[in-house]
């Protein structure tokens, strides 16, 4: 019987060129970013109500806003009550990005250690996933290695590329 256990893995996507496409040959004021995710408590397709830790912040959204959920490009219409999101914004308020975390679950097919990447199946879907975008956690949120790790292994992914680079 294949071995049960649940590590969490927060996918860190670094450059992902569709997201900045517009970004590139246009000066960009200085932005502000929610380094700490918070949760959604209300949306609508022009604004929504996030709280993190104990203060509420609402947000709004021109057509400029950039969403991602997960690693997919979105739409405010994508967003529900609940998700985990981290906003960057150029003036309090005004959200330029939202990055909405997807939380995935699969099971690892694969560790490759020379490669340095992960093989994940999550349905009829397999996700190959490079070292340096994730970190381990075992399900009681103690840190953990890739060497921890076991073909078979459930594994819970909460994708978000507004995260990157932000290791707890």
């Amino acid at each position: 019987m294949p071995r049960k256990i649940l590590l969490f893995i927060f996918i860190v996507f670094f450059a992902v060129s569709f997201l900045n496409a517009d970004d590139k040959h246009q000066p960009q004021p200085r932005e502000s970013q929610a380094y700490q995710p918070g949760r959604i408590e209300q949306v609508s397709p022009r604004s929504m109500s996030v709280r993190v830790g104990d203060a509420t912040t609402t947000y709004t959204f021109d057509n400029r806003t950039v969403f991602t959920y997960g690693d997919q490009r979105a739409t405010a219409h994508d967003l529900k009550v609940g998700d985990e999101v981290f906003v960057s914004g150029r003036t309090k308020g005004k959200a330029t990005k939202v990055n909405a975390t997807e939380r995935i679950e699969g099971v690892i097919e694969k560790i490759d250690i020379q490669e340095k990447k992960l093989t994940v199946k999550i349905g009829d879907t397999i996700k190959e996933i490079p070292f340096a975008y994730f970190w381990v956690a075992t399900p009681d949120g103690k840190s953990a290695t890739v060497e921890d790790m076991k073909a078979g292994d459930s594994v819970l992914l909460n994708v978000n590329v507004g995260f990157a680079g932000k290791h707890p």
